[in-house]
């Protein structure tokens, strides 16, 4: 699933900050926790301008013109880790919030697996209730002998 990036949330601990990413498809949202250095990558990137661990994915990957996507894994030793995915099959696992930074230096496109995001991801209040919305309209139109047998 594709997601984009929506902002950076700082968390009650000052030593965490969260990376929040949402579902193109609106089912809800990602949020990543990161260090406060972490989060400050990212907002380099979106500045224009690229940390150094993300200045050391793109100097790994400078050698490859191909286009790129940052697919994020899940959680491994504590932390959300990515693959960089090149269109020539290379790939390359890293810390989520560096792909994240890189992908949003360069415009790629940021992706996790539906299992991940089903894993650690938060519902959409809109996919609820555009739910509820649905489930008042059938209580209004179904009747008790509907369910007679």
């Amino acid at each position: 699933m594709i997601l984009t990036f929506e902002g950076i949330s700082e968390a009650h601990n000052p030593d965490r900050q969260v990376l929040l990413l949402c579902d193109t498809a609106g089912m809800g949202q990602l949020p990543i926790w990161v260090r406060p250095d972490a989060a400050e990558e990212v907002r380099a990137a979106l500045d224009g301008k690229l940390g150094p661990e993300a200045s050391l994915l793109r100097m790994f990957a400078s050698g490859d013109s191909d286009p790129f996507s940052a697919r994020i894994e899940g959680i491994g030793d504590g932390r959300f880790t990515a693959v960089l995915e090149w269109a020539s099959g290379d790939t390359l696992e890293c810390a989520a919030s560096s792909a994240i930074a890189l992908a949003l230096f360069l415009g790629a496109t940021i992706t996790c697996e539906p299992d991940t995001f089903e894993q650690w991801g938060i519902p959409s209040h809109k996919l609820e209730a555009e739910t509820v919305a649905k489930f008042k309209e059938f209580l209004e139109q179904v009747e008790p002998s509907d369910f007679e047998a």
